[in-house]
Parts: C-alpha cells; sequence; structure tokens
C-alpha cells in the first residue's frame, strides 16, 4: 500500500511539472509567434518604403521667411513608395545632428500618400558653408547636400 501512494505522489508531481512546462512553452512560442510577425511587417513596410528629396540642388535650402520668419532650411521629401507615411515617423539630421524641432507637414489633408511631397522645415539658420540633410523613415533615407554663402 505504501509503495502505491508513493508511486501515486510521484505520478502527480511528474504530471504537475510537466504541465507547467508545457505551459511555458506554449507561451514562449506564442511570444515567438508574434515578435516574428512584427519584425515581418517591420521588414514589409521597410521594403514599400522609399523617399527622395527633390530640391534643387543648385539653389540655396535656407529661407528666411521659414520658421515663422525665423528662418529655416525647408526641403521637401517625395514619397515614391508604395505605402502611405506617417509625417511623425521622420526622421531629421542636420549636418549629422538630430533635429527634434522639425515641423514636416503635406499640404493635402489626405496624408503622406504615394507620390504627394511633405514639406520639411528646420528651424535656425546653418550658417555659411556645405551642409548636409538626411531624412529618414522606416529603414529609407534620403540625402540632400546644399552649399549655403
Amino acid at each position: 500500500m505504501r509503495e502505491s501512494i508513493v508511486q501515486l505522489i510521484l505520478f502527480v508531481a511528474i504530471v504537475s511539472v510537466t504541465a507547467v512546462a508545457v505551459g511555458t512553452i506554449v507561451t514562449q512560442s506564442g511570444h515567438l509567434a508574434d515578435s516574428i510577425g512584427g519584425e515581418s511587417d517591420r521588414r514589409v513596410a521597410s521594403l514599400e518604403t522609399e523617399v527622395t528629396i527633390i530640391n534643387d540642388p543648385a539653389t540655396d535650402a535656407y529661407d528666411p521667411d521659414a520658421a515663422g520668419g525665423d528662418g529655416g532650411v525647408v526641403v521637401y521629401v517625395k514619397n515614391v513608395g508604395d505605402e502611405t507615411l506617417d509625417p511623425a515617423s521622420l526622421d531629421v539630421l542636420l549636418d549629422g545632428e538630430y533635429q527634434t524641432k522639425v515641423n514636416a507637414s503635406v499640404p493635402a489633408e489626405d496624408g503622406w500618400r504615394p507620390g504627394a511631397t511633405l514639406r520639411v522645415t528646420i528651424p535656425g539658420d546653418p550658417g555659411a558653408g556645405s551642409h548636409r540633410v538626411l531624412v529618414r523613415i522606416h529603414d529609407a533615407d534620403a540625402r540632400f547636400t546644399f552649399e549655403r554663402a
């Protein structure tokens, strides 16, 4: 009788440990599947995203009337990809420095759709010399270099 009670207790312990292990594996598999799905969505968005800066390289990108009259660098970024983009997701660097006070606006109210152009204003005067602007969204980027006299 004693042996059967010990065997029953061991059996219950093994079943409990197995149930916990299976529950953990199932939960982790779900997290892994969600992670793979999210990464897949990001990769698709990055493949469907393409932007280009359409400013004339021969002209100065600085506009003294931009940024409410305080002046700023203005670049026009065209969405040449297949996906509608959110202008708030745009990262902008001027001469290698990340810009936080950028104003990005689309003339139309229907968003930054494929073929639409975004006006990006970087407040402030960068000064004389050669300057570089980099815009990036969903791993797609565009570069523009201009001279300021």
